[in-house]
């Protein structure tokens, strides 16, 4: 919704996320997205490739997660 956008909360669940990641072990994230690529170039994810997923135009991105 509008009014909740702004205020640091998908950007503190991704973090919260990848810090969990870190924790198992886990060094490489995959995603996609269809519309939210701004917020997570912001944190650090890169653009792999633009396809189409199940009707949907959608940005696949990775993250390499260090310690």
């Amino acid at each position: 919704m509008p009014e909740w956008r702004g205020q640091g909360i998908a950007s503190g669940l991704v973090k919260r996320v990848e810090a969990e990641a870190i924790e198992s072990g886990i060094r490489h994230f995959y995603l996609y997205t269809p519309d939210q690529q701004s917020l997570y170039r912001r944190l650090g994810w890169q653009d792999v490739e633009h396809l189409e997923y199940r009707g949907e135009t959608v940005t696949v991105m990775s993250r390499q997660l260090w310690l």
